[in-house]
């Protein structure tokens, strides 16, 4: 089974309207991601190591190990290269804030 993302329109500046736009992450992938990739502190973060090929998750873990919730942050749209990562950096650091884990995962 496999998966396709669509981002389609405006991508929202405002990060309490992408907490909305959420989407639902198996288990499974969750587990995946975290073992596979590399946790990130957008605070610390080297962002010239980003190109267009790189992409973010925030990952929000169920407590119960059931589904959880996750956002993405994909470097190939231009709202997120735009003002030196502006949307990626304050989103990034917006989730984490709340508690969510922040990926790098390609």
């Amino acid at each position: 089974m496999s998966t396709t993302v669509s981002i389609t329109g405006e991508m929202t500046f405002d990060c309490q309207q992408m907490m909305r736009e959420t989407v639902g992450i198996r288990a499974e992938t969750i587990e995946k991601i975290t073992a596979e990739c590399d946790k990130v502190d957008p605070g610390t973060y080297d962002w010239s190591l980003v190109d267009r090929n790189t992409w973010f998750a925030c990952l929000n873990k169920s407590r119960d190990g059931s589904n959880g919730e996750a956002y993405w942050f994909p470097m190939c749209e231009s709202e997120n290269k735009e003002k030196n990562y502006k949307r990626a950096k304050e989103g990034m650091a917006y989730f984490k804030s709340k508690g969510w884990e922040v990926y790098k995962i390609q």
